[in-house]
């Protein structure tokens, strides 16, 4: 089984989605969801407009099954070094987490796509990350969800 995930394998009807609605129900209310998913979509050449109506797709179809509407904060993540250099698709899901970022129930979380160098994994690897990097990255994290709750300070 690929351990690979692509929007699609999120939309209603689709295992992923199942087990995502019942872990949102067991988990309670909660505030946000946090998304970082993309690269497999790069992969499969996936048009940014394809990529906005899956996740809102995806967005209200849980919204429904858990009866609230937590927000969602999306991550850019789009690069896999180890596994391909493809800037125009990785263009593509960028501008899509843009577009959605602005829209209702939708927010920004952090551009994990900026992690390079000794945060990516080794060459043979294929991991994202390094330890050093998801550390970063989960600092980036924690970054993007307290902003969510309290704010951008003002300048």
């Amino acid at each position: 089984m690929s351990r690979l995930t692509a929007s699609r394998q999120w939309l209603p009807g689709e295992d992923l989605y199942r087990r995502f609605a019942e872990g949102g129900k067991a988990a309670g209310r909660f505030r946000f969801v946090l998304w970082q998913q993309g690269e497999s979509d790069v992969i499969e050449n996936i048009a940014t407009a394809t990529y906005v109506d899956r996740l809102q797709i995806i967005h209200a179809g849980l919204d429904k099954e858990w009866g609230f509407s937590p927000r969602w904060l999306l991550a850019k993540s789009t690069l896999h070094p180890t596994v391909y250099r493809k800037p125009v698709e990785e263009a593509r899901i960028r501008e899509a987490i843009d577009q959605l970022w602005k829209r209702p129930g939708f927010g920004q979380g952090p551009d994990t796509d900026i992690l390079a160098g000794e945060n990516r994994g080794g060459v043979k690897s294929r991991r994202h990350f390094s330890p050093i990097g998801q550390r970063r990255a989960g600092l980036m994290w924690f970054a993007s969800v307290w902003a969510a709750m309290h704010g951008e300070p003002k300048q």
